[in-house]
């Protein structure tokens, strides 16, 4: 049986790459709030600007206008775990196939590098998509 159960969460919408200063300011705040380490908050940085940066680079290049919400949350076991929600064409940021690619390469089924930053500095990560709703979920443990 799972307890674990949400004691905090903050929602912010960004429209735009100009906006991920905002959503990483935001995140910094709801994290020194709980006293979440330095070190952890800088690996969700990393992976959150990432993420960000494909997304919104995909949904431009496919001439979408979109919306991410990002919503942070604390459990009482001590995770935060981030989502990103986003409408429109279906895009899973965690597979090369999806990359807008020029021209075909030997390194596509690893990814890029900042994929593999993603995947090492959070505990848990996946994608998911119901209806038109994309959303990615991520965790990362306060230590």
């Amino acid at each position: 049986m799972d307890t674990q159960k949400t004691i905090s969460k903050k929602k912010i919408t960004i429209y735009s790459s100009l906006e991920t200063t905002k959503a990483i300011s935001s995140l910094e705040q709801f994290a020194n709030m709980y006293e979440i380490p330095v070190v952890v908050i800088q690996k969700i940085n990393i992976a959150v600007k990432e993420l960000l940066s494909s997304i919104l680079d995909y949904t431009a290049f496919k001439s979408q206008e979109t919306a991410i919400d990002l919503v942070f949350s604390l459990s009482n076991t001590g995770k935060l775990i981030i989502e990103l929600q986003y409408k429109g064409i279906a895009f899973n940021p965690f597979f090369p196939t999806n990359q807008v690619r020029k021209e075909h390469s030997i390194l596509e089924d690893i990814g890029s590098l900042g994929l593999h930053l993603v995947r090492k500095c959070m505990d848990t990560y996946y994608y998911q998509r119901d209806n038109q709703l994309n959303t990615v979920f991520m965790c990362k443990n306060r230590v």
